[in-house]
């Protein structure tokens, strides 16, 4: 663990509120309406379900880095894992992803599996994942006939 930091499993508002906030600051929406980062990244009511377990890492008061987890049939999901830019090079990532990492296995799942950003597949590799595909995304153009 780096000096000074904390590792919070969290549950409470003001660390789900956290989480949001970690994870809107590395998509680039830190300054987005909470409605906005809400409807583009995860609700504050999804990370209230009791399948999911939330991890922050805290210097201070300020969260650093976030992970989740979300576990459903024998499998946990690794979710919106990030670092704020302030704080990457730390191996933050590494700490919070494998609380989340290590909880989905404590609360009895045989498989985690997790996605990743072009950013974080180091992080990922260099924790011992193996990785099993890549997704691509596509973007079409306007219809042509599109309605302004």
């Amino acid at each position: 663990m780096p000096a000074g930091c904390s590792l919070r499993r969290v549950d409470d508002e003001d660390g789900l509120v956290d989480y949001l906030d970690v994870i809107a600051e590395v998509y680039q929406l830190a300054e987005a309406p909470r409605a906005i980062q809400e409807s583009v990244l995860f609700s504050l009511a999804s990370a209230r379900d009791p399948a999911m377990s939330v991890f922050l890492l805290y210097e201070g008061d300020r969260a650093l880095s976030a992970s989740a987890n979300f576990v459903s049939g024998g499998c946990g999901g690794m979710q919106w894992t990030g670092t704020r830019r302030e704080a990457k090079g730390r191996g933050l990532g590494q700490v919070v992803c494998a609380a989340a990492w290590a909880s989905a296995f404590d609360r009895g799942e045989d498989l985690v599996v997790g996605q990743s950003s072009t950013i974080g597949t180091p992080v990922w590799l260099g924790m011992g994942f193996e990785q099993v595909t890549r997704y691509r995304r596509f973007m079409s153009p306007p219809a042509r006939n599109a309605r302004s």
